[in-house]
């Protein structure tokens, strides 16, 4: 975007795709760097080349250099070739059910984040992360302007012995919902309208 190349929590078969190039010219976004499903060692090795890597306050601590950590609603700007800013918005995930068990921290199965991606003149990005809440994804929607493209990380992954076997990512059913949820404050349902008149015989507005 705007000139800046980002990669998204980068796993195999990355390895194919990305054989002989050079790292990212922008961030590398890791929503999470808990579980080897979403970051393997080979994302690990091609995320920390990149210039900047842009992930959780916990995952931050861990990774070392070049890793910042964003709390949700955290931002951090870069510029970009054409001078202007790429500005990138981490944003609520729940690696989880809702009502699952959380850890000392809050936090449903892990620490995770999701990601927005904006600027002047370029289309808004929402990035989900491992994220399974409709009602997270309805709260970034009302508190983000505008968002023209999104990339949600489904899959309906569960973990065998945890949350009753619920997912912990979007299934397919969720993902499609969350799909359909509009950027920035959701619309009346019910607009005002002339009251009408049901009666037989009657005519609305008389």
């Amino acid at each position: 975007m705007g000139g800046r190349t980002a990669t998204a929590s980068p796993r195999r078969p990355w390895p194919t795709l990305c054989a002989g190039r050079t790292p990212a010219s922008g961030p590398s976004l890791v929503s999470h760097d808990s579980h080897a499903d979403n970051f393997d060692d080979f994302g690990r090795a091609f995320a920390l080349a990149a210039p900047l890597l842009l992930t959780t306050t916990g995952g931050a601590d861990r990774l070392g250099a070049p890793a910042k950590g964003l709390a949700a609603w955290d931002t951090h700007t870069l510029t970009r070739p054409d001078g202007g800013e790429l500005t990138v918005t981490a944003v609520p995930a729940v690696h989880g059910p809702e009502d699952g068990e959380r850890d000392a921290e809050g936090e449903v199965n892990c620490q995770v984040v999701g990601f927005v991606l904006a600027g002047d003149g370029l289309p808004s990005v929402y990035i989900s992360g491992d994220n399974a809440s409709l009602r997270t994804v309805t709260e970034i929607a009302r508190r983000t302007p505008r968002i023209d493209a999104t990339i949600l990380h489904a899959g309906a992954a569960r973990v065998p012995g945890k949350f009753r076997e619920r997912p912990v990512s979007l299934d397919s059913v969720r993902a499609a919902a969350a799909a359909a949820v509009r950027a920035g404050p959701l619309p009346d349902r019910h607009p005002a309208r002339p009251r009408r008149d049901h009666r037989p015989g009657r005519r609305s507005g008389l």
